[in-house]
């Protein structure tokens, strides 16, 4: 699993994105979602029941809440890339990107 403070899966996400913008929409979430996993996988602990956590990046498809239209979705966690950016755990070639 990539650390918190490497943000290339992030980077391969939105590459993936941009680069499918005309094609139908399940091809561009296939695209994305091979850029998102297994790089959000966790290991599997010691103490785990069940196979199957995840450690969401800051940005990616996955699952939300929100009413009224519970479901899937793109996100993008505006404030945790901030962070990363305010304190310098963000190269600077990858916030050019």
């Amino acid at each position: 699993m990539k650390s918190s403070c490497d943000f290339s899966m992030e980077l391969e996400f939105t590459a993936a994105y941009k680069r499918t913008a005309n094609l139908p929409a399940a091809l561009r979430e296939a695209e994305c979602l091979k850029a998102q996993f297994p790089a959000i996988s966790t290991p599997v602990g010691d103490q785990d029941c069940l196979a199957g956590r995840v450690a969401w990046g800051a940005v990616g498809f996955g699952p939300h809440n929100g009413p009224p239209d519970c479901g899937y979705a793109n996100f993008c966690n505006e404030q945790r890339i901030i962070d990363a950016i305010e304190t310098g755990n963000m190269t600077a070639g990858q916030r050019a990107r």
